[in-house]
């Protein structure tokens, strides 16, 4: 599990996304509950030494990274499939995104932010939709996994990343979303 962490880790470093690995102990509805957290510099990643096994998630640090994180909650039945019908009504390929299934069955879509400001909000709805927006902090992301559950990566995921450019910018037709702030 660790090196799929520190080979996801060096996969983000590569389009100029930081990381940390942390240990997850205990989950609390949505919120995971860590005792320990390693920030992945260039020296750890560098290195050919594994990380150590108690480290079962990996957080990209989304300050500064020029990327947000949609983050559609599973917490109400219709979240997820509203989500989908939103894509689908837009005109999005869900191919074309960087998205992956969380924990607990919600979906986090990755855009680069462009000319967007935007800030970090939790708890937001809008057409049947739960989602936090995650600007300036971390998103846990795959091969994170805890209790027997995991963050899968939907479709190719980051096997299509060379460069942050090939992360999608925010859609225009999705604007009405962050006007739920």
């Amino acid at each position: 599990m660790n090196n799929s962490i520190l080979d996801a880790a060096r996969k983000w470093r590569s389009i100029g996304v930081e990381s940390m690995a942390l240990k997850v102990e205990a989950e609390h509805r949505s919120k995971k509950l860590f005792k320990k957290t390693i920030r992945l510099t260039d020296q750890i990643l560098d290195s050919h030494e594994d990380l150590n096994d108690e480290y079962n998630f990996l957080g990209i640090i989304l300050q500064g990274s020029g990327l947000i994180c949609l983050d559609v909650e599973a917490n109400t039945p219709e979240s997820v499939p509203s989500f989908y019908k939103l894509l689908k009504d837009k005109e999005i390929d869900p191919e074309s995104l960087l998205m992956e299934k969380s924990l607990n069955g919600g979906i986090h879509v990755y855009f680069r932010l462009g000319d967007l400001e935007i800030k970090t909000e939790h708890f937001k709805g809008i057409s049947g939709i739960n989602f936090d927006i995650l600007t300036n902090m971390r998103a846990f992301t795959s091969p994170s996994s805890f209790n027997h559950k995991r963050y899968e990566w939907i479709g190719s995921g980051m096997s299509k990343i060379n460069y942050k450019e090939d992360i999608q910018v925010f859609p225009e037709s999705l604007y009405f979303l962050l006007g739920a702030i």
